[in-house]
Order: C-alpha cells, then sequence, then structure tokens
C-alpha cells in the first residue's frame, strides 16, 4: 500500500497539537485528509484528549477552509511568524474542542 499523507502530532494530557499533516499533491481533495484527521480525533479522544489545537499560515485558504470545516475555529495570530523569501506571513492559531467534532 502506497502511502498518500501523513498527521504528525503530539499528544499531552488532555491536549493535543497538530504538528503537520500532509497529502501529497497528487492526491488532494479525495477525502484523506478528513480520513487522516478523522482517525487522529478518534484516537485522540480515546486517549483523554478534550482538545487539539494547530497553527497554519494566514495564507493557506485551504487549509484554513479544511480545518473550519472539521471544526477548528480561530484562537490567536502570531503576527509575522512565518518567514519567507518574500516577506513574512502571519500564522492562525486554531482550536478544536474534540465534544464539538463529534456533536
Amino acid at each position: 500500500v502506497s502511502q498518500v499523507g501523513y498527521i504528525l502530532a503530539q499528544i499531552v494530557p488532555d491536549r493535543a497539537e497538530i504538528l503537520s499533516l500532509a497529502v501529497i499533491s497528487q492526491q488532494r481533495r479525495r477525502g484523506y485528509g478528513h480520513a487522516l484527521l478523522e482517525r487522529f480525533f478518534l484516537d485522540a479522544r480515546d486517549r483523554g484528549v478534550r482538545e487539539v489545537t494547530l497553527e497554519v499560515a494566514s495564507d493557506n485558504v485551504p487549509a484554513l477552509t479544511f480545518y473550519r470545516q472539521h471544526s477548528f475555529t480561530s484562537s490567536g495570530v502570531r503576527l509575522g511568524y512565518y518567514q519567507r523569501n518574500d516577506g513574512v506571513c502571519d500564522a492562525i492559531m486554531m482550536v478544536c474542542r474534540l465534544a464539538k467534532a463529534f456533536s
């Protein structure tokens, strides 16, 4: 079975942070990201996690849309967090309360 994506996260007693979630470009928009996130939510919930956090570049509209569709809401901004060749980009901090994700 070839791999099409991954999710990298860390879990502490009742919280988790998604560090990276990616699907290879040729396989995007086929439900793989949703499946990865759903499986992670189930595993996290089974481990007692109540809240999942992450951050995403403010100019990454597809990722922001994806996370909002999966019950993430904005919880803050880190100004100038991402250094780019053409300047800087803010990071949008997001949170998902698992009870809401499963309601």
